[in-house]
């Protein structure tokens, strides 16, 4: 937790990186002492065992709770599982009504968006045999619902694939492999 608040509450040579979360670290830091603090003082009165105890229970959460906040902060943002099947819904309307050669993996989509939190993941595997086409990635691109995606499209033995990271706007934030996103002219 101290390192977090290093991390983030200092504009040395360290970089910033969320205000949010440096005023959270201060919040719990400051609770953590006091709590500690007040329990010392009471049970120390009272018995050894609950002294003992307090300081147990202190220095477990000291060096557990960044992991329980970064935990805890990862699930609060990854989307609802309704909020998931409506976007990957319309994807697979949109490349049904386009007539594309693509299907969805919807167990693979919702492990993704499970791990990494953030945008939903749609990953679409090409249903006939060779590489992902330009126009196809242009044409799924153009008819994709607004919001938070990471739209991964592979060719149907999975040796060839696209990855694109979209913000809310539908603007391009990310695009790997490198090679194929310039041969098909993606700027982001």
């Amino acid at each position: 937790m101290i390192i977090t608040i290093i991390f983030t509450g200092s504009n040395g040579d360290l970089p910033i990186h969320d205000s949010s979360t440096f005023a959270w670290s201060i919040l719990l830091l400051f609770m953590l002492i006091t709590g500690y603090a007040i329990s010392l003082c009471l049970l120390y009165k009272k018995n050894n065992f609950g002294v003992l105890l307090n300081l147990v229970v202190y220095i477990f959460f000291i060096f557990a709770a960044p992991t329980i906040m970064s935990k805890y902060e990862t699930f609060i943002s990854t989307p609802s599982v309704k909020e998931q099947r409506k976007i990957i819904n319309l994807v697979s309307d949109e490349i049904k009504t386009l007539n594309l050669p693509y299907s969805i993996d919807f167990d693979q989509s919702h492990k993704d968006t499970k791990r990494y939190g953030g945008r939903v993941a749609v990953i679409l595997i090409k249903t006939v045999d060779g590489d992902v086409q330009e126009g196809e990635v242009d044409s799924i691109l153009s008819n994709i619902p607004a919001g938070e995606v990471v739209l991964t499209i592979y060719s149907k033995n999975k040796d060839n694939f696209i990855a694109l990271a979209l913000d809310e706007n539908r603007r391009i934030k990310q695009c790997v492999p490198y090679e194929i996103c310039k041969k098909f002219n993606i700027k982001y």
